[in-house]
């Protein structure tokens, strides 16, 4: 028997966009446009077919005003997609 239980975004980055999109009541429109970027390739991002750069995760936390907490949680979830294997935590 298979499970019909929806899956989440395959990538840590998708993970960590996904739930602050949700957290900060966004939709992936409004802040692409912000950004200056397109909601197709945001929805990339989230469904992890696309590994946005470092200045990429910042314009998006810049116009959805993460905190600093908020902005690392995102940039360790990119870190990790890109395979680095660094400790963040401080």
């Amino acid at each position: 028997m298979t499970s019909s239980s929806k899956k989440g975004p395959p990538t840590e980055t998708g993970k960590a966009l996904s739930r602050l999109l949700q957290a900060k009541g966004r939709s992936q429109y409004s802040v692409a446009k912000a950004a200056g970027s397109s909601q197709p390739y945001l929805n990339q991002v989230v469904r992890g077919e696309r590994k946005p750069s470092a200045d990429w995760l910042d314009l998006v936390a810049d116009t959805m005003e993460l905190t600093d907490e908020e902005r690392a949680k995102l940039h360790r979830a990119g870190a990790k997609d890109q395979g680095f294997k660094i400790d963040l935590d401080d």
